[in-house]
Protein backbone atom coordinates (compact mmCIF):
# COMPACT_ATOMS: atom_id res chain seq x y z
CA UNK A 1 0.00 0.00 0.00
CA UNK A 2 1.19 3.57 -0.99
CA UNK A 3 -0.48 6.31 1.01
CA UNK A 4 0.02 10.02 -0.02
CA UNK A 5 -0.90 12.50 2.58
CA UNK A 6 -1.87 16.26 1.66
CA UNK A 7 -2.23 14.70 -1.84
CA UNK A 8 -2.88 18.65 -2.71
CA UNK A 9 0.80 19.42 -2.21
CA UNK A 10 1.03 17.84 -5.58
CA UNK A 11 -1.43 18.78 -7.73
CA UNK A 12 -3.61 21.21 -9.23
CA UNK A 13 -6.76 22.22 -10.53
CA UNK A 14 -6.77 21.27 -13.95
CA UNK A 15 -6.63 24.66 -16.71
CA UNK A 16 -5.79 26.32 -13.48
CA UNK A 17 -2.07 27.50 -14.84
CA UNK A 18 -0.92 29.46 -17.80
CA UNK A 19 -1.82 27.53 -20.92
CA UNK A 20 1.33 26.00 -22.72
CA UNK A 21 2.67 26.10 -19.16
CA UNK A 22 4.64 23.65 -17.11
CA UNK A 23 5.50 24.57 -13.66
CA UNK A 24 7.06 22.13 -11.10
CA UNK A 25 4.00 20.80 -9.73
CA UNK A 26 2.20 19.70 -12.69
CA UNK A 27 5.64 18.05 -13.54
CA UNK A 28 5.47 16.45 -10.17
CA UNK A 29 1.95 15.27 -10.52
CA UNK A 30 2.71 14.44 -14.28
CA UNK A 31 5.57 11.83 -13.11
CA UNK A 32 3.68 10.44 -9.89
CA UNK A 33 0.37 9.44 -12.76
CA UNK A 34 2.99 7.92 -15.27
CA UNK A 35 4.56 5.77 -12.55
CA UNK A 36 1.24 4.57 -11.14
CA UNK A 37 0.15 3.64 -14.76
CA UNK A 38 3.03 1.53 -14.58
CA UNK A 39 1.57 -0.98 -11.91
CA UNK A 40 0.20 -4.01 -13.71
CA UNK A 41 -3.12 -6.03 -12.98
CA UNK A 42 -1.43 -8.78 -11.41
CA UNK A 43 0.59 -6.96 -8.92
CA UNK A 44 -1.04 -6.12 -5.34
CA UNK A 45 -0.63 -2.50 -5.03
CA UNK A 46 -2.89 0.03 -3.42
CA UNK A 47 -2.42 3.70 -3.79
CA UNK A 48 -4.25 6.34 -1.78
CA UNK A 49 -4.31 9.85 -1.25
CA UNK A 50 -5.23 12.27 1.39
CA UNK A 51 -6.28 15.69 1.23
CA UNK A 52 -8.67 18.64 3.40
CA UNK A 53 -8.67 20.76 0.40
CA UNK A 54 -10.04 18.60 -2.63
CA UNK A 55 -11.12 21.66 -4.92
CA UNK A 56 -7.07 21.92 -5.54
CA UNK A 57 -6.65 19.00 -7.34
Amino acid sequence: MIFIDELDALGKTRGSGMPGGHDEREQTLNALLVEMDGFGSDQSVIVMGATNRPETL
